[in-house]
């Protein structure tokens, strides 16, 4: 009868025929080493007796010896991992330890990224979900399938979150504290420092990594502006201006902002005109906008005028004095004669001013015009008494221009006086000349009743 050997190897059966070899079963059978391996002869009809337990099996042919691993049995599964902890986002690599050759493979990654793998050793298995994760390895071989699970194999660690801030604008001369928190970390800034928080005066890029016990790391970064402090000090200081001053100009340290004030609303030029803004103490702003933008006042006090007035332009008459009063408000005084006091006497035509200085050395002027007329006499001329039945008379009197009034007077501005008009009386007459040196006088006139003779009427006689 024929015979058949069977070599059991990894992943092969190996059936040997002994008339497939170019020797005889004889010649090749010696050179199968039987302390190592197992060989059998087989009977179709009663099976494959099981191997014993060998590490390796060999045969040698006529031109070449050739060695198979030895499957002993099912597989034992096993496995490790590059690290059994790990950062979320972070990686891994598992490696096979099954024993008795398994030739399939299928990973389970509970919580890993890919979820299952196929490979002998997977690599690049990514866990971002901080936790613990089971981790199961099904392996098989043609003896059949062993399954290792690894309950909260895997622990993924949390990274750490930091939040130093947004992009932050900040001031020339200000101090930024950028802040990591606290924590079990290390802290590595950049461009430099190694401490929780640290200070920053100058724009530019700032990093920070903190790590924590179990290795993981968080980071942030943000970029801080340094701008120039603008500065806003009006030059000018707390000021006193008369109200008939002339506009002037306010400046400050700094160029770029608007001022607000009486007439000034956002105006750059800062024109303070104390004649429009009016008495009273007025506040004064300058403003420069911006984070680093910086805001000044002072106080600009309008004060009024002292007050003068030497009155109207007025008459006086020759041998009178006007005396002129310039008010009590000031402290100097200058008048167009040259005169330095308060008040002064006019006795001749012509125009006089004057400028009245008060304590703030605000100035008043006003002038008046004088004129100097020779006075005039109303004086009456006596006449009188006259009878009822006389003629109208015309009176007379020392100045002429005036008018006449009283009971009687037919003509005023002649001075005719009627007496059969008057009637029997004594009647006052005035006459005035009118204006600064006018004059009135006053004088009687006495009418008296005229006779009545009767010689009766015509008559004849004989």
């Amino acid at each position: 009868m024929k015979k058949e050997i069977y070599f059991l190897c990894t992943g092969i059966v190996l059936l040997f025929l002994v008339s497939s070899f170019a020797i005889s079963e004889d010649a090749l059978l010696p050179e199968i080493r039987k302390d190592q391996g197992f060989v059998k002869e087989h009977d179709k009809n009663t099976g494959v007796n099981e191997p014993e337990k060998m590490s390796e099996c060999f045969v040698i042919t006529s031109n070449a010896t050739h060695y198979f691993d030895l499957l002993t049995g099912p597989p034992v599964a096993n496995f490790t991992v590059s690290s059994m902890g790990v950062c979320a986002g972070g990686c891994l690599q598992f490696t096979d330890s099954s024993t008795n050759s398994p030739t399939s493979w299928l990973w389970t990654f509970n919580g890993g990224w890919p979820m299952t793998s196929s490979d002998p050793g997977p690599v690049n298995v990514c866990f971002n979900i901080p936790g613990t994760y089971t981790i199961t390895l099904q392996v098989s071989n043609v003896f059949g399938t062993d399954t290792e699970i690894k309950t909260g194999y895997i622990t993924v660690y949390p990274n750490p979150v930091i939040d130093i801030g947004s992009d932050t604008t900040i001031c020339e001369g200000d101090t930024l504290i950028l802040d990591a928190g606290s924590g079990p970390y290390t802290y590595q800034w950049s461009p430099s420092g190694n401490t929780q928080q640290i200070a920053v005066t100058t724009s530019g890029s700032y990093g920070l990594t903190v790590t924590d016990p179990n290795g993981c790391f968080g980071r942030d970064a943000l970029y801080v502006t340094v701008l120039q402090q603008m500065n806003a000090s009006i030059i000018s200081n707390d000021t006193l201006v008369c109200e008939n001053g002339t506009a002037f100009q306010l400046f400050a340290s700094d160029t770029g902002g608007v001022w607000n004030g009486p007439d000034m609303t956002n105006s750059p030029a800062g024109w303070f005109n104390p004649s429009m803004s009016g008495t009273g103490v007025h506040t004064v702003t300058y403003s420069i906008s911006g984070i680093c933008g910086d805001t000044d006042t002072i106080s600009v006090t309008v004060v009024p005028l002292p007050e003068v007035f030497l009155g109207n332009d007025t008459i006086i008459c020759t041998g009178d004095t006007l005396w002129l009063d310039a008010g009590e408000q000031g402290l100097y005084y200058l008048w167009s004669t040259g005169d330095t006091s308060r008040i002064i006497s006019v006795v001749t035509s012509g125009m006089y001013s004057v400028t009245v200085t008060d304590s703030l050395q605000c100035q008043s002027s006003d002038s008046i015009y004088i004129i100097v007329t020779d006075h005039l006499y109303a004086d009456i001329d006596s006449v009188g008494p006259f009878c009822s039945n006389e003629q109208a008379v015309q009176l007379t009197a020392l100045d002429p221009f005036g008018t006449w009034s009283g009971n009687g007077i037919t003509d005023p501005v002649n001075g005719w006086f009627d007496p059969n008009v008057a009637g029997e009386g004594v009647h006052q007459i005035v006459y005035h000349i009118s204006g600064a040196c006018g004059d009135t006088d006053t004088t009687e006139i006495i009418v008296l009743q005229a006779p009545v003779i009767n010689l009766g009427n015509d008559t004849v006689i004989c």
